[in-house]
């Protein structure tokens, strides 16, 4: 059976301070609390940089309840796509504390517009799922050029699920495709 979580894109913004937690809540505090409300959080900063497996130790003690992260791919794989195999081994490495306490999600795989449909790029989802292993990958397309049943074929061969996010006017427009993978709103 199929999952839902909800939750959002971060979890720590400024403007949150006042219209979202408490008034007082410690920064140190803001991840507990936003457990209590969502079951899942998007996590952002690993696009930029390899993450420490102790930052990732001391965000699964802090979530509460049946809570999972879904972890962002570094730029490294889904951009300039010079990654080595070391960097994918250091990356799942730092997911430990987070699959060790049944708390990781998925990994997202956010590629850029000119990241089209065509076999090369077939191939590469590929390569990436070989190098994730047992990790649940979710690709999220930001070209219309996806949008096709082949896609969803792909995915489904790989077990890698499918992102449909509600983007900026110009991006991939809003579709309706699930691949039996668990729901994250």
């Amino acid at each position: 059976m199929s999952s839902i979580f909800i939750g959002t894109s971060g979890y720590s913004y400024a403007d949150w301070n006042i219209t979202f937690y408490p008034t007082g809540l410690d920064k140190k505090d803001q991840l507990s609390y936003y457990s209590t409300v969502f079951n899942t959080v998007e996590i952002n900063f690993t696009y930029y940089s390899l993450p420490y497996p102790r930052i990732f130790k001391n965000m699964a003690e802090k979530a509460k309840g049946d809570f999972i992260f879904s972890v962002k791919a570094h730029s490294g794989v889904t951009h300039t796509r010079d990654f080595k195999k070391e960097d994918i081994l250091k990356f799942v490495g730092s997911l430990k504390p987070l699959i060790e306490e049944d708390k990781m999600g998925t990994v997202l795989l956010q590629f850029p517009w000119a990241f089209k449909f065509n076999q090369s790029n077939c191939d590469y989802l590929s390569r990436i799922r070989e190098n994730f292993r047992d990790l649940e990958l979710c690709a999220e397309f930001r070209n219309n050029s996806w949008l096709r049943e082949e896609t969803i074929d792909h995915l489904k061969n790989l077990n890698m699920g499918f992102c449909n996010v509600d983007e900026p006017q110009g991006l991939l427009c809003g579709v309706s495709l699930i691949n039996e993978k668990d729901i994250k709103v």
